[in-house]
């Protein structure tokens, strides 16, 4: 008896393992420095399995047998690696490899070995990853669902929180939502094509429209290689896409190398989240549907807990919150999560109820619109709008006709060589501004384009109604103040205001940032 308890979160381009020692510390298992072992496999010359890192460099010299994301390959049965291999033997391979380093830190065996897997995994796939685990060394293992020991983390001494939580995991092969309670799934459901990998594809997508047609051959060469050296090139290109998507987590700023060009291509967080939106929307859809799946209502009751290394992405945590009206809880490294939580996971089994997708997967299921959360309510706005609007036209009829039908205080103003008045001037602009108020929220734009437009026309609104009729008029006319100018302020006022409520909730954020973060 060595008093030690391992647990290993196989990951779908990452695998985490977490060690508590006999005194109750808990520690991570380093694989050649890091604590995330890449869950890639590559085949060498003579039929080996190689993994992590070790798989990466060998992939350089015969990237025909590399398998970078096996556990995507579940359903697969056998892998083409040169030769046909086994999915279980992939499996196999990879938490071989941490059997390998565990050994080092303990002297021996570890008394308790927990191992977690999607909620969503029906027998055959947990079956699967329990005869991996065996032909890796580790003949009885305990299995423990990823969001229940993702809740478990987040908890005081392994205990999960009171009432229901929900657990948002977006990794980098897919996004999987749970409700978890007393250390039962409630609800579970997930999208096999909205993870990392799939923004990764959608970055591509974007350099290929913006910069593929300046060669369309060497782009379509390099889409699709046909020797060792393109798939190499190709790969490489992979990987530099998926570091700048990292690396734009911190940053507001980085470059992806084109090898077709040669060429620097620059990505902003601005471009990013244009392009990660619609995946992340779709997550949050999912995330609704699982909360309505476990009886709950929105914003939920208890936490929401962010998990898997792609919901560091600011965007996520914005959009959640944003669309729920609950604030997610994330840690520093969210990779290290399901690992560390399943080591405070019970002996006993723990009960999934399985309300998404089992095996085989049939796909995603058609999802709910996002619904458009609002200070001023979907019923109210029309009424709010109208009554806005109304003002507006009034006004702005005195300011155009005031001087016709005898308004006292006012009188004709007329700009040096135009024989129009000013506040007709004024009265154009204004309108325009109007468009641009209310036509900016449906105009695709990066989200914090969208503000910046919003807040700006908002402002130029007050400016160009309020403030450049007050001075048109006392510049250019040398007389007091009528009432055509103070009609065409008021004007404005209520134009600004009239397109906030048309505009809903996203042209009042337009007055405020929305934190990258909660």
């Amino acid at each position: 008896m060595t008093g030690w308890t391992l647990a290993v979160d196989f990951g779908t381009s990452s695998t985490v393992a977490a060690l508590r020692r006999p005194d109750g510390r808990v520690t991570a298992v380093l694989f050649d420095g890091s604590p995330l072992l890449p869950s890639a496999v590559c085949a060498d010359a003579g039929g080996a399995l190689l993994t992590g890192r070790d798989a990466l460099h060998a992939a350089q010299l015969a990237p025909e047998r590399f398998e970078p994301n096996p556990k995507l390959r579940v359903d697969d049965g056998t892998v083409l690696l040169g030769a046909e291999v086994p999915v279980a033997d992939l499996f196999a391979a990879v938490l071989g490899r941490v059997a390998q380093e565990v050994r080092r830190v303990v002297a021996g065996e570890p008394d308790r070995v927990v191992l977690t897997y999607p909620a969503g995994w029906g027998a055959h796939r947990r079956g699967l990853v329990t005869r991996a685990a065996a032909a890796a060394g580790f003949p009885t293992v305990e299995l423990v669902p990823e969001p229940v020991a993702a809740a478990r983390f987040f908890g005081t001494d392994g205990a999960v929180a009171a009432g229901p939580a929900v657990v948002y995991d977006l990794g980098a092969g897919t996004a999987d939502v749970s409700v978890v309670q007393d250390g039962r799934v409630l609800a579970t459901d997930g999208l096999v094509d909205a993870g990392g990998l799939d923004v990764d594809a959608a970055i591509v997508a974007y350099l290929a429209a913006q910069y593929g047609q300046r060669d369309p051959g060497a782009w379509q060469r390099f889409r699709h290689p046909t020797d060792a050296a393109g798939r190499r090139e190709r790969r490489r290109f992979t990987e530099d896409v998926r570091g700048a998507k990292e690396m734009l987590s911190r940053t507001a700023q980085t470059f992806v190398h084109l090898p077709w060009l040669d060429v620097d291509a620059p990505i902003s967080r601005e471009q990013l989240d244009a392009v990660a939106e619609p995946l992340i929307a779709r997550t949050v859809r999912l995330t609704r549907a699982t909360i309505a799946a476990a009886g709950l209502p929105v914003p939920p009751p208890g936490p929401l807990y962010l998990v898997g290394g792609a919901s560091r992405m600011p965007l996520v945590a914005t959009m959640l919150h944003r669309h729920l009206g609950v604030a997610p809880i994330l840690t520093e490294q969210p990779e290290l999560v399901v690992a560390d939580g399943a080591l405070a996971a019970p002996p006993a089994p723990t009960t999934v109820v399985v309300s998404g997708p089992t095996e085989p997967d049939p796909g995603p299921a058609p999802l709910p619109p996002l619904p458009q959360p609002s200070p001023i309510t979907s019923a109210a706005r029309p009424v709010a709008a109208a009554i806005l609007g109304t003002t507006a036209l009034v006004a702005y009829l005195v300011s155009v006709f005031g001087g016709w039908i005898g308004l006292p205080g006012w009188q004709w103003v007329t700009w040096p060589g135009v024989d129009r008045g000013s506040h007709v001037v004024t009265a154009y602009l204004a309108t325009a501004l109007l468009s641009v108020l209310v036509l900016a929220p449906a105009v695709v734009l990066p989200p914090r384009a969208q503000r910046i437009v919003r807040g700006a026309g908002a402002v130029l609104g007050l400016l160009g109604t309020g403030f450049v009729a007050l001075w048109c008029r006392a510049e250019y006319t040398r007389v007091s103040l009528g009432a055509g100018t103070w009609a065409a302020a008021v004007a404005g006022l209520a134009l600004v205001a009239t397109a906030l409520a048309i505009g809903g909730p996203a042209s009042w954020r337009g007055f405020r940032r929305t934190p990258d973060r909660p």
